[in-house]
This record gives structure tokens, C-alpha cells and sequence, in this order.
């Protein structure tokens, strides 16, 4: 960040003038703020770590001082089964401690409110209002809250209405208290109170009649240790024993998503082109030319790789990123 700022030293500020690259106006307030956050993670680190015929494998390191790596490494909460290989048309979700993520970012807005009152990017008075939203989001009511774990294996939808027409997915949500979690739900929809769920990870029934959407497709739930897991679809029966069965990754995934990026092409690809020129006509213009190109995106992807796989977790080093690529 500083180098683009125009503090750049040695071959950074021979890169930075080879490109032509101007340094971004900044007051001596502003520049003195922006040093020290950015000495507590100074510098990315990309390499590949292997490749062969069909895989490419990347791995991004963000370089972190040593009590800002011991922090980033608090706020992993194992989540059974993220980060895992998958074979799916989607699998995501991430794994994090909320209250330590409330104290991960309650710490450096303090300090941009400590050190940027002579920096006319920030506004204290802005910072200062977000801390009680901070607290409450990420409050008593949300600290059972572990993580999740969505596994979307099939998915057809109408090419008219856009709306799924057949689903096939399961969700492990990690929660320190499952049933209190369904309880909740309860209390927003009565009909949930009459749902037996015995605790040993066996799928019961969703009502159908519990007031959700007509088009939601039929649902099991269960309940096993520290996790309540779903499954969507009237095919999802074969994806339960995966749910109950997977481990969390060591170490904990912070973050992952893994997602078949031509399966999804060839599924959505024309479906979305549609979709566009729907939107065209209805005058959504800037939104019709926004999912062209995000689909020109997922196409470029597509003709070079078969999935795409990517997580990230914490170490000592900092955040660690890491991305996997099956080519086509």
C-alpha cells in the first residue's frame, strides 16, 4: 500500500516508474495512519506450489506481524467438512469464531480513530457509530454461531421464471447449541415447535405445510453432537452420510469455496444470457450488462478449468491462501 502511495524503495519504485504509475495524493496525516496498519501485515508472498497434467495448485501468503498472525489464528472455529475436495456443482462456507472476529475488528478501528484524526479519509464520528452495530451483530445472540458448511450437488431452474425447479443439497451448521438454534426458529415459525429431532444424526421430515414458499422443495433435518445439518431436495437422502461423516480440516478453514466452473457454464451459461436480455428490455440495462459480464467471467474460466477450488485458513507465517485448479 505505501509503495503506491509513493514510498516505494529499491526495484518497488523501479516497477512502480517502468509502469508509469503515479503515487496517490496524500496528506503526511493520511500516510503516517496508513504505515502503521499496514506494518502489521506488510507484504502478499504468491507462488505456485505444484502442477501437473491436470491440477495447478497457487498458494498466497499475507504476511503478518507475529500478535496479528496469533489473533488471525483465534478466529478459526472447525466446521466438519469445509474446505474438503468436492465433486458437486457447489460446495461452500466459512468457519469463525464471531466474538474473536469482534475483537479482530474492534482493535484496528480503535486505532484508525486513535491515529487518523489528521487523515481526511476518516470520519470518527462514522467509526465510533459502528461499534455498538459491531457488538450487537456480533453479540451474545450470535457467539454459539461456528460456521457452515453448503454442499449444492444439483440444481435445475425454469428459464423463464428463474425460480429452482429441482435441488439436491445439504447444510451442516456448526453451532454450540443445535437445538437452541431450532428453538429460535421455532419461535418465528410455530409449526417448527411439533418437530421431534432425536440427537443421534437421524433425518426426520419437514412439514410441508409450515408456511414457507410453495416452490421450497421437500426438507430433512437432523441433529448430532455440536451440529444441525439439512437437506433439501427429494433426492438429498444419499448426501447425508457425507455431512454426518466429515471432519473438519486441520488446520481449520477460515474460508472455502469449491465449485465446478464448466459445469456450471454449460448448465446456467444460456439460461443467464436470457436473463440478460430480459433485463434489457425491462430498462435494468446496468444490471443486464453486469451478469454478461460476470457470465463472459465464468466462461474465460471455464475454457481452461474444469473446477476451481479455494480456501483459507491462518497460520503463524499470517493468511494463507490457497487455491487449486483441475484443468480441463
Amino acid at each position: 500500500m505505501t509503495i503506491l502511495l509513493g514510498k516505494g524503495q529499491g526495484r518497488n519504485a523501479e516497477v512502480m516508474r517502468a509502469l508509469g504509475a503515479q503515487s496517490l495524493p496524500v496528506s503526511a496525516g493520511c500516510m503516517q495512519m496508513t504505515e502503521q496498519l499496514v506494518a502489521a501485515m506488510p507484504r502478499m508472498v504468491v507462488g505456485v506450489a505444484a502442477a501437473d497434467e491436470r491440477h495447478l495448485a497457487a498458494r498466497a501468503i499475507w504476511e503478518s506481524s507475529a500478535p496479528v498472525a496469533a489473533q488471525l489464528q483465534k478466529l478459526a472455529s472447525p466446521v466438519p467438512g469445509l474446505g474438503a475436495a468436492y465433486g458437486g456443482l457447489l460446495a461452500f462456507g466459512f468457519g469463525i469464531d464471531l466474538p474473536q472476529l469482534r475483537n479482530a475488528i474492534d482493535a484496528p478501528l480503535r486505532e484508525v480513530i486513535a491515529t487518523g484524526s489528521s487523515c481526511e479519509w476518516v470520519d470518527p464520528a462514522g467509526l465510533q457509530a459502528i461499534m455498538p452495530q459491531l457488538n450487537l451483530a456480533l453479540g451474545p445472540m450470535t457467539a454459539g454461531i461456528r460456521g457452515f458448511s453448503l454442499q449444492l450437488e444439483d440444481l435445475a431452474m425454469d428459464p423463464h421464471t428463474l425460480q429452482p425447479t429441482r435441488v439436491r443439497a445439504g447444510l451442516l451448521a456448526a453451532v454450540d447449541d443445535p437445538r437452541g438454534i431450532f428453538a429460535l426458529g421455532a419461535m418465528f415459525n410455530p409449526g417448527l415447535a411439533s418437530v421431534q429431532i432425536p440427537s443421534d444424526g437421524s433425518f426426520v421430515d419437514l412439514p410441508r405445510g409450515l408456511g414457507l414458499d410453495g416452490q421450497t422443495p421437500p426438507m430433512k433435518v437432523a441433529i448430532r453432537d455440536r451440529a444441525l445439518l439439512l437437506l433439501a431436495g427429494a433426492e438429498s437422502v444419499d448426501l447425508a452420510n457425507p455431512l454426518l461423516t466429515a471432519v473438519a480440516a486441520s488446520p481449520p478453514r477460515l474460508f472455502a469455496v469449491d465449485y465446478g466452473v464448466y459445469q456450471l457454464v454449460q448448465r446456467f451459461g444460456d439460461m443467464m444470457d436470457s436473463a440478460a436480455v430480459q433485463l434489457d428490455s425491462q430498462g435494468e440495462r446496468d444490471m443486464a450488462e453486469e451478469l454478461r459480464e460476470q457470465m463472459q467471467g465464468f466462461r474465460l474460466q471455464a475454457e481452461t478449468f474444469d473446477r476451481l477450488r479455494l480456501s483459507v485458513h491462518a497460520s503463524a507465517e499470517g493468511l494463507v491462501m490457497d487455491q487449486v485448479m483441475e484443468l480441463r
